[in-house]
């Protein structure tokens, strides 16, 4: 009497599919959860601090700190330099006006490689972190930006909860957003007119002068009084310097994020003390 093989299960294609969706969902969840669990720093004190920035993002702050004073400084002594101030510096640090323009032209192709360089790390969140990224505007944040203003003025008692970026925040860099790209467009009309004027009518040019005027105080009003308030004087928040923030102001300014930092770093944790 003859025994037959038992027949080895076929795999189905739609199951080993699924199988490998799930097994790269797991894998990816476990490397933003140990991602966020590595924000943790604990001190020598047993007190904690958390990375709020890493090291690219806060040399490109300073690097947009710095072109954005010298373009400011510079853009301010070309259009206000019969102003006793503006001669005053235009004539004891660059000799002349066209030394001005010079340094503001190109400190311009430095930011506008910045810009770039910002948008390539957009996509980059996108398009290969599979992320929607924080700053992007969500339902809430109207919402968010109407309790912190009855917050401000006393008429509510508990601050809104913010997650990665305070509303505030968002709004300056938003503003950033807009500004950055009215800036370089109108910039360059005005740096290359003769191709320009082949293209468009001669009005193009005084009108991108106008517009590149009232963009730039705009944008240095905005950082003045809303973006150096609330980070300097309001927050006293240095860690887009130092890439550090306390418990303290985390669970103050970011409690949503903390709680997920903290959740993550516990489950780490626990997987760990299981091993």
């Amino acid at each position: 009497m003859m025994t037959s093989e038992p027949e080895t299960p076929v795999v189905q294609p739609e199951n080993f599919k699924a199988a490998h969706a799930r097994k790269q969902a797991l894998a990816s969840q476990l490397r933003k959860t140990l991602a966020l669990a590595d924000r943790v720093h604990v001190m020598a004190d047993g007190s904690r601090w958390f990375v709020r920035f890493r090291s690219v993002e806060i040399l490109e702050h300073w690097l947009v700190l710095i072109s954005f004073t010298i373009l400011s400084l510079t853009g301010l002594m070309q259009r206000f330099a019969s102003l006793n101030i503006f001669a005053w510096a235009i004539n004891a640090v660059f000799r002349d006006i066209e030394a001005v323009s010079a340094v503001h032209q190109a400190t311009a192709i430095c930011f506008v490689a910045l810009c770039l360089f910002h948008f390539v790390r957009i996509l980059t969140v996108w398009f290969v972190m599979r992320e929607p990224g924080a700053m992007l505007p969500r339902r809430g944040d109207g919402s968010d930006l109407l309790k912190m203003i009855q917050y401000n003025l006393g008429s509510i008692k508990v601050r809104p909860l913010f997650d990665r970026f305070t509303i505030e925040e968002k709004l300056g860099y938003w503003a950033l957003l807009i500004f950055a790209p009215i800036m370089v467009l109108t910039g360059l009309i005005q740096w290359f007119p003769t191709f320009v004027t082949r293209l468009f009518p001669v009005a193009v040019i005084p009108l991108a002068r106008s517009i590149h005027s009232m963009s730039a105080f705009l944008a240095i009003a905005v950082v003045l009084t809303w973006h150096l308030y609330h980070t300097v004087f309001k927050e006293r928040n240095s860690s887009i310097f130092t890439g550090l923030m306390s418990e303290q102001a985390m669970r103050e300014n970011h409690p949503l994020e903390h709680q997920r930092i903290i959740a993550a770093h516990e489950k780490i944790q626990t997987m760990r003390k299981g091993q």
